[in-house]
């Protein structure tokens, strides 16, 4: 086969989770993959999506990350401020990822760190006016774009396909309620 030949070959199909599936079969044959062939279509459709949010807000010369601080701000009632620990709860990410998007997203003017009457050593991180702004301006255009790509479902296949993930994310919200009771007993907060 020609080098050409070959390149193509390996292009083709390369992520298309059923040529996938086959070659794991191919080497282990005795593994069941539907579970394989699932999480393969699931991390696609994540890139997929991802990339078309990404697309969507990045004239805004905003990341992914950046928008899920603003966006975990914005969601907030007034004063409309976290904890950096809360925002990193609120977001999925860790708390030094939550630093470095606030630091870059405080020098664009989108938050600002204020004190708290609490505790003088905590500080909050609050969405400003300019932030508040681009929130609103963004938000639309990234809803526009995740309808887009899932536009060849109906109403009835999102809403089953939602209430399916469902399932999947509380699984590991129950080990994780389940770890902090073991931990700290029967009184542990959910």
């Amino acid at each position: 086969m020609k080098d050409v030949e070959l390149l193509s070959a390996r292009r083709k199909g390369s992520n298309d989770p059923d040529i996938v599936v086959e070659k794991w079969r191919a080497i282990f044959p005795n593994i069941d993959y539907e579970t394989a062939s699932l999480w393969t279509r699931m991390r696609l459709a994540t890139r997929v999506l991802v990339d078309a949010t990404s697309s969507a807000i990045a004239p805004y010369d905003l990341t992914l990350p950046d928008f899920d601080v603003l966006a975990a701000l914005y969601r907030e009632p007034e004063p409309r401020a976290l904890t950096i620990a809360a925002l990193a709860e609120a977001t999925s990410r860790t708390h030094g990822s939550v630093s470095v998007h606030s630091k870059s997203l405080g020098e664009r003017g989108l938050v600002k760190r204020v004190g708290t009457s609490l505790d003088a050593r905590m500080s909050l991180l609050q969405l400003t006016r300019k932030g508040i702004v681009l929130v609103e301006s963004v938000v639309p255009l990234i809803v526009a774009a995740q309808a887009e790509m899932t536009v060849t479902l109906t109403r009835d296949e999102r809403r089953e396909l939602a209430g399916l993930l469902r399932k999947i994310t509380q699984q590991k919200q129950n080990r994780k309620v389940n770890a902090r009771k073991r931990l700290f007993g029967a009184s542990a907060p959910s």
